[in-house]
């Protein structure tokens, strides 16, 4: 199979789709103070490489939307282009955000868009992302293989350890993004290759879910069980945290204490 394989911005409940390379699960689920959802995921398999990307309007409900519908189209169809014509995925990928950079800034209105794309190719995975979505790879016993970090004044102190994560949850700038496409300053951060074991763990997540979970707390989760639970227990303890519940009125099979990074896989 090849082209486009799912390309959504309303899907309330996970929904599977499966690959020889293993098992996409997208959720794009408005928040509880939303009106409409921004956000919008895709899945294209071409060639035997496989791309993921999440996309996260603004500017306005009906432009925010818009924007990420843009992005994600321009992306997917630069993407095919560059291969049929035998040029490097990467290539492609980069073609597909300067598209929709311009697809975005045409519509004329201060519409934007944040963009996070994760290809995989022949066992390496390598993630591509402007703003503040999250691209992260777990392996199965929990260790944190690579992370993005988000274009954003809560993600660059978290980088250079002048705030601890849980305090950046908290902070009052934490929805500020200094970069996304259809603006002005537009950066682009290209990460390097990663080799992707069987049992690892790609996960792709707008604010919606970083803004509200600590990486531990994705991690912990999205590594453990079926894809398709995993994905909706992220979901609702999101939304418990946004409801501004305490940690202990959450469930307790959705909370942990577990630190990541120092089990090997």
């Amino acid at each position: 199979m090849s082209g486009n394989l799912f390309l959504a911005c309303h899907h309330e409940a996970p929904v599977a789709v499966d690959l020889p390379i293993g098992q996409v699960v997208v959720v794009s689920r408005r928040g509880p103070a939303k009106k409409v959802n921004q956000d919008g995921a895709l899945v294209l398999e071409l060639n035997g490489v496989l791309v993921l990307a999440v996309a996260d309007g603004m500017g306005g409900h009906a432009d925010g939307e818009q924007a990420s519908r843009l992005a994600l189209a321009s992306l997917s169809s630069s993407i095919a282009q560059a291969l049929e014509a035998g040029d490097e995925l990467r290539t492609g990928i980069l073609d597909g955000f300067e598209a929709a950079h311009d697809a975005v800034e045409s519509i004329g209105t201060g519409a934007g868009t944040t963009l996070a794309v994760a290809s995989i190719d022949h066992g390496t995975a390598r993630a591509i992302h402007a703003g503040d979505p999250s691209v992260l790879l777990t392996g199965q016993r929990g260790s944190l293989k690579f992370q993005t970090v988000d274009h954003s004044p809560t993600g660059y102190a978290v980088q250079a350890g002048m705030m601890e994560e849980r305090e950046a949850l908290e902070h009052a700038e934490r929805h500020v993004v200094l970069s996304a496409l259809g603006h002005a300053g537009l950066r682009i951060d290209v990460g390097s290759e990663h080799d992707i074991a069987a049992r690892d763990t790609l996960v792709l997540a707008s604010d919606g879910l970083t803004d509200n979970l600590t990486t531990a707390e994705i991690i912990e989760i999205a590594r453990k069980g079926p894809l398709l639970e995993a994905a909706e227990r992220l979901v609702e303890f999101a939304e418990a945290r946004m409801a501004g519940l305490d940690d202990r009125a959450v469930p307790a099979h959705l909370t942990s204490n577990r630190e990541y990074g120092g089990t090997p896989d």
